[in-house]
Protein backbone atom coordinates (compact mmCIF):
# COMPACT_ATOMS: atom_id res chain seq x y z
CA UNK A 1 0.00 0.00 0.00
CA UNK A 2 1.35 3.42 -0.92
CA UNK A 3 2.19 6.08 1.62
CA UNK A 4 -0.66 8.43 0.55
CA UNK A 5 -3.17 5.57 0.83
CA UNK A 6 -1.88 4.72 4.30
CA UNK A 7 -2.09 8.37 5.32
CA UNK A 8 -5.65 8.46 3.93
CA UNK A 9 -6.67 5.47 6.04
CA UNK A 10 -5.19 7.01 9.18
CA UNK A 11 -6.87 10.33 8.38
CA UNK A 12 -10.20 8.51 8.04
CA UNK A 13 -9.60 6.75 11.35
CA UNK A 14 -8.82 10.10 13.00
CA UNK A 15 -12.00 11.71 11.65
CA UNK A 16 -14.11 8.77 12.79
CA UNK A 17 -12.48 8.87 16.22
CA UNK A 18 -13.23 12.58 16.62
CA UNK A 19 -16.83 12.09 15.44
CA UNK A 20 -17.35 9.15 17.81
CA UNK A 21 -15.91 11.09 20.74
CA UNK A 22 -17.92 14.20 19.92
CA UNK A 23 -21.14 12.21 19.74
CA UNK A 24 -20.36 10.39 22.98
CA UNK A 25 -19.56 13.64 24.80
CA UNK A 26 -22.12 16.07 23.34
CA UNK A 27 -24.75 13.75 21.75
CA UNK A 28 -24.31 15.45 18.38
CA UNK A 29 -22.01 15.25 15.37
CA UNK A 30 -21.19 18.76 14.11
CA UNK A 31 -21.85 19.47 10.45
CA UNK A 32 -18.49 21.21 10.06
CA UNK A 33 -16.74 17.96 11.03
CA UNK A 34 -18.82 15.94 8.57
CA UNK A 35 -18.18 18.48 5.81
CA UNK A 36 -14.45 18.40 6.51
CA UNK A 37 -14.53 14.59 6.51
CA UNK A 38 -16.37 14.62 3.17
CA UNK A 39 -14.20 17.26 1.49
CA UNK A 40 -10.92 15.72 2.65
CA UNK A 41 -11.79 12.62 0.61
CA UNK A 42 -10.94 14.45 -2.64
CA UNK A 43 -7.25 15.17 -1.94
CA UNK A 44 -6.79 11.73 -0.37
CA UNK A 45 -8.32 10.04 -3.43
CA UNK A 46 -6.15 12.10 -5.78
CA UNK A 47 -2.93 11.55 -3.81
CA UNK A 48 -3.51 7.82 -3.46
CA UNK A 49 -3.98 7.48 -7.23
CA UNK A 50 -7.59 6.38 -7.10
CA UNK A 51 -9.13 6.12 -10.57
CA UNK A 52 -11.99 8.36 -11.63
CA UNK A 53 -14.23 5.30 -12.02
CA UNK A 54 -13.63 4.24 -8.42
CA UNK A 55 -14.29 7.77 -7.13
CA UNK A 56 -17.50 7.91 -9.16
CA UNK A 57 -18.58 4.50 -7.85
CA UNK A 58 -17.86 5.54 -4.26
CA UNK A 59 -19.92 8.69 -4.71
CA UNK A 60 -22.78 6.67 -6.18
CA UNK A 61 -22.71 4.44 -3.11
CA UNK A 62 -22.48 7.54 -0.90
CA UNK A 63 -25.54 9.03 -2.59
CA UNK A 64 -27.55 5.82 -2.30
CA UNK A 65 -26.74 5.44 1.39
CA UNK A 66 -27.48 9.12 2.03
CA UNK A 67 -30.88 8.70 0.39
CA UNK A 68 -31.64 5.59 2.46
CA UNK A 69 -30.55 7.38 5.63
CA UNK A 70 -32.72 10.36 4.75
CA UNK A 71 -35.73 8.05 4.59
CA UNK A 72 -34.82 6.58 7.98
CA UNK A 73 -34.37 10.09 9.39
CA UNK A 74 -37.79 11.18 8.13
CA UNK A 75 -39.35 8.18 9.90
CA UNK A 76 -37.50 9.07 13.11
CA UNK A 77 -35.51 5.85 13.15
CA UNK A 78 -32.02 7.35 12.98
CA UNK A 79 -30.62 10.76 13.87
CA UNK A 80 -29.31 13.17 11.28
CA UNK A 81 -25.72 13.22 12.52
CA UNK A 82 -25.52 9.44 12.70
CA UNK A 83 -27.01 9.13 9.23
CA UNK A 84 -24.63 11.60 7.64
CA UNK A 85 -21.70 9.95 9.40
CA UNK A 86 -22.86 6.59 8.08
CA UNK A 87 -22.91 7.90 4.50
CA UNK A 88 -19.52 9.63 4.71
CA UNK A 89 -17.96 6.57 6.36
CA UNK A 90 -19.20 4.44 3.44
CA UNK A 91 -17.48 6.91 1.08
CA UNK A 92 -14.14 6.39 2.81
CA UNK A 93 -14.33 2.60 3.07
CA UNK A 94 -12.98 0.43 0.25
CA UNK A 95 -15.86 -0.70 -1.97
CA UNK A 96 -15.69 -4.40 -0.98
CA UNK A 97 -16.20 -3.42 2.69
CA UNK A 98 -19.25 -1.22 2.16
CA UNK A 99 -21.75 -4.13 2.03
CA UNK A 100 -20.38 -5.49 5.31
CA UNK A 101 -20.58 -2.04 6.88
CA UNK A 102 -24.14 -1.66 5.64
CA UNK A 103 -25.21 -5.08 6.91
CA UNK A 104 -23.73 -4.44 10.36
CA UNK A 105 -25.42 -1.04 10.59
CA UNK A 106 -28.79 -2.37 9.38
CA UNK A 107 -28.68 -5.16 11.96
CA UNK A 108 -27.81 -2.68 14.71
CA UNK A 109 -30.54 -0.22 13.67
CA UNK A 110 -33.07 -3.05 13.51
CA UNK A 111 -32.07 -4.36 16.93
CA UNK A 112 -32.20 -0.86 18.36
CA UNK A 113 -35.67 -0.20 16.88
CA UNK A 114 -36.91 -3.56 18.17
CA UNK A 115 -35.53 -2.85 21.64
CA UNK A 116 -36.99 0.67 21.69
CA UNK A 117 -40.38 -0.68 20.69
CA UNK A 118 -40.57 -3.51 23.21
CA UNK A 119 -38.45 -2.22 26.06
CA UNK A 120 -39.25 0.88 28.02
CA UNK A 121 -35.82 1.34 29.55
CA UNK A 122 -33.87 4.57 29.53
CA UNK A 123 -30.70 2.63 28.63
CA UNK A 124 -32.08 1.96 25.15
CA UNK A 125 -32.62 5.69 24.59
CA UNK A 126 -29.04 6.36 25.67
CA UNK A 127 -27.76 3.80 23.17
CA UNK A 128 -29.89 5.43 20.46
CA UNK A 129 -28.42 8.83 21.29
CA UNK A 130 -24.91 7.39 21.00
CA UNK A 131 -25.51 5.58 17.70
CA UNK A 132 -23.09 7.82 15.79
CA UNK A 133 -20.35 6.74 18.21
CA UNK A 134 -21.15 3.11 17.42
CA UNK A 135 -20.97 3.86 13.69
CA UNK A 136 -17.62 5.59 14.23
CA UNK A 137 -16.17 2.59 16.05
CA UNK A 138 -17.40 0.20 13.34
CA UNK A 139 -15.83 2.44 10.69
CA UNK A 140 -12.54 2.56 12.60
CA UNK A 141 -12.44 -1.23 12.84
CA UNK A 142 -13.17 -1.68 9.12
CA UNK A 143 -10.64 0.98 8.05
CA UNK A 144 -8.04 -0.68 10.28
CA UNK A 145 -8.76 -4.02 8.61
CA UNK A 146 -8.50 -2.34 5.18
CA UNK A 147 -5.12 -0.86 6.07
Amino acid sequence: MSLPATIGIWLGIAFLGVAAYWNWRYMTVPNWLLALFLLSFFPVAWLSGMSFDEVAMRFAVFGAILLAVLLLFIRGIIGGGAGKLLAVTALWLPLPMVPWFSIICVILVGALCFAMRYSGGRWIEVIGEKFASIIGVIGIVLLTIAG
